[in-house]
């Protein structure tokens, strides 16, 4: 049976309600801060197109978002269960070269389970004795490999990390891909713990935030960079 997936034009922030489910559209959950940074911009917010014109890497200057699709589906290994991410943006650099930006939000929430947990099921602490499921071992199998790190089923990183990053690098066209994590927490301890243990997975050097890390190692992939980017809700900016 085929999977079929609708896209429609956004004409405000507001239109983005329920794309990513109705509990998470509220002043301080991520679907919302991220409709009100992104599109209440016109693209990309000003304080990240300053990090990455900052950044000292020319093909990430002068970047201009041309579109972006919202809750947008990448197929991984499978047809089944694509990795949905809360925003895939097509950009372009000042040369005018195809730049792939793909936005994490995170306010109250977290990355989710770690590889760990999710391979032996949906909890945080699944029983002692819950064997890992074949499928989403095989799952892991190809992002591992995808990624060119070690991560077996007793892995402490974070699952969500792993699939939107090689959803990401997936993408064929660009010249540089970036993850950014559009974060609107105070506090974003847990979320920064997870994210510098996946980039030192991938070889990166100690991040900080609102600056470009990278090239991020990952075989046979265009270039892809990383930064954590740290913003205010909306009802504070408005």
């Amino acid at each position: 049976m085929a999977h079929f997936y609708g896209m429609l034009k956004l004409g405000s922030p507001e239109a983005w309600k329920g794309l990513a489910g109705e509990d998470k559209w509220k002043a301080s959950r991520s679907a919302y801060e991220l409709a009100y940074a992104w599109q209440g911009a016109g693209g990309i917010p000003l304080r990240l197109r300053d990090a990455f014109n900052d950044s000292g890497i020319s093909e990430l200057s002068g970047l201009k978002l041309e579109v972006a699709f919202v809750e947008k589906p990448t197929f991984l290994d499978t047809p089944i269960g694509p990795s949905m991410t809360d925003i895939m943006g097509y950009a372009r650099n000042r040369l005018g070269s195809p730049v792939i930006l793909g936005i994490e939000g995170k306010a109250t929430e977290s990355f989710g389970l770690p590889v760990n947990a999710w391979v032996r099921g949906d909890i945080a602490q699944p029983p002692k004795d819950a064997a890992p499921r074949p499928t989403r071992v095989k799952r892991l199998e190809y992002l591992a490999q995808r990624l060119g790190i070690v991560a077996d089923a007793d892995s402490a990183l974070q699952y969500q990390l792993l699939h939107r990053t090689v959803s990401e690098a997936a993408l064929h066209g660009a010249e540089l891909a970036v993850l950014v994590v559009h974060c609107f927490a105070d506090e974003d301890r847990q979320n920064w713990q997870a994210f510098e243990r996946f980039l030192a997975a991938l070889g990166a050097s100690t991040p900080e935030r609102d600056r470009v890390v990278g090239p991020l190692s990952i075989p046979g992939e265009i270039p892809l960079y990383a930064i954590w980017f740290k913003d205010k809700p909306h009802a504070e900016v408005a």
